[in-house]
């Protein structure tokens, strides 16, 4: 399924959003930790997975672990790869749905989903190396532009079959592949979450 994905877009925009790889997850200030070894060599994996596929533009998370990721990734040879504040990590949304913390958390990543509704192009593939609260954000959301629409919920997508029933939670794990993709009315419609087979 997901080379059927990542080979031919036939939407308007096709989101890969890759959670950057395993950091040292020690006490340094979260905009700085690194990749550990374990990381290294999951990003390596991921570089090999991803780079037969032809993504059209780079975005990552100003973060350092991010940034890495998207380094050894090694796709950005003739690619230049956009670095965002929009991308980063946020506070936790384990409940997704809650309004009161999509309202006062998440307005940074729909600015970048909008600034991606700019282009007349259709059919593009995009890549953004960003981080698990922040995926799990993402999938809560249902439009970019219509802010009438209530979030999706975690029993919304275990009912369209894109995480497993017996999930208390949405898991986003390192070096994972979650596939959005976005209307040109700026609908978000998850197709593939947490994917990690590229890693075994």
């Amino acid at each position: 399924m997901i080379h059927n994905l990542l080979s031919k877009v036939d939407c308007y925009r096709r989101v890969v959003l890759l959670r950057h790889s395993l950091d040292t997850g020690s006490g340094e200030e979260n905009a700085v930790r690194e990749l550990c070894d374990v990381g290294i060599h999951e990003a390596e994996k991921c570089g090999h997975f991803l780079k037969d596929f032809p993504f059209q533009e780079l975005y990552t998370s100003d973060y350092l672990r991010a940034q890495q990721t998207m380094g050894i990734l090694d796709l950005s040879l003739e690619k230049e790869v956009s670095v965002s504040k929009k991308l980063r990590e946020v506070e936790p949304f384990y409940a997704m749905g809650d309004i009161e913390l999509i309202k006062e958390y998440g307005e940074p990543v729909k600015e970048f989903f909008m600034s991606l509704l700019d282009s007349e192009s259709s059919n593009t593939l995009i890549l953004a190396v960003t981080h698990s609260h922040l995926i799990r954000y993402i999938l809560s959301l249902r439009s970019v532009i219509d802010n009438s629409l209530e979030p999706r919920s975690i029993n919304d997508l275990k009912n369209d079959s894109l995480i497993d029933k017996n999930s208390s939670m949405i898991e986003i794990e390192n070096s994972s592949i979650t596939v959005v993709d976005i209307t040109k009315s700026g609908l978000l419609v998850p197709r593939l979450i947490n994917y990690t087979d590229h890693l075994g």
